[in-house]
């Protein structure tokens, strides 16, 4: 993971995070096949991503057999995203299952909108379950260069016409 980030580089990730709960986890089967899944995120001081799901969902069944999973966390009009790959580890203490549950779940559905239930309460898919997700890869990045057409062509194309210089 890289270590060059500063506090303050963890603290927009955080920031973000808190502001932008629901992201999208992708994990894989055993054979390969790649599902991915939305779902609300938290992460804590040291970088660690958590989220909940119930035991018997697919995600929750693919990171049984195979614990690489990847995160993305996108807000649309800013053009900024979070991405973390990582190990994802089941939690095992019931207490911190509840904690990541009301710190991750229950907070990121109360931001997302009016209805305080998460769609994963309403599923039956056996029992709640909490991970943490330790990056060996995370990365922030804002990839806003303006809102208008020309500014966009002028990334996109190399024609003069749109102001490249090159």
């Amino acid at each position: 993971m890289d270590e060059s980030r500063t506090h303050d580089d963890n603290q927009a990730i955080k920031d973000f995070v808190a502001s932008h709960p629901d992201g999208v986890i992708a994990s894989a089967t055993l054979e390969g096949r790649p599902q991915a899944s939305v779902v609300y995120f938290s992460v804590d001081d040291d970088m660690n991503f958590y989220f909940t799901t119930k035991s018997q969902t697919r995600k929750a069944q693919n990171i049984g057999e195979r614990a690489d999973v990847s995160i993305a966390i996108h807000d649309a009009p800013s053009q900024t995203v979070v991405k973390v790959a990582g190990k994802a580890e089941r939690l095992s203490d019931p207490e911190e299952t509840l904690e990541v549950y009301r710190r991750a779940t229950v907070r990121g559905a109360e931001a997302a909108g009016a209805d305080n239930v998460p769609p994963i309460a309403r599923i039956t898919a056996g029992e709640f379950v909490a991970y943490r997700i330790k990056p060996d890869f995370l990365d922030f990045k804002s990839f806003s260069h303006g809102n208008n057409f020309r500014t966009a062509m002028e990334h996109a194309t190399d024609r003069r016409e749109y102001g490249n210089p090159n």
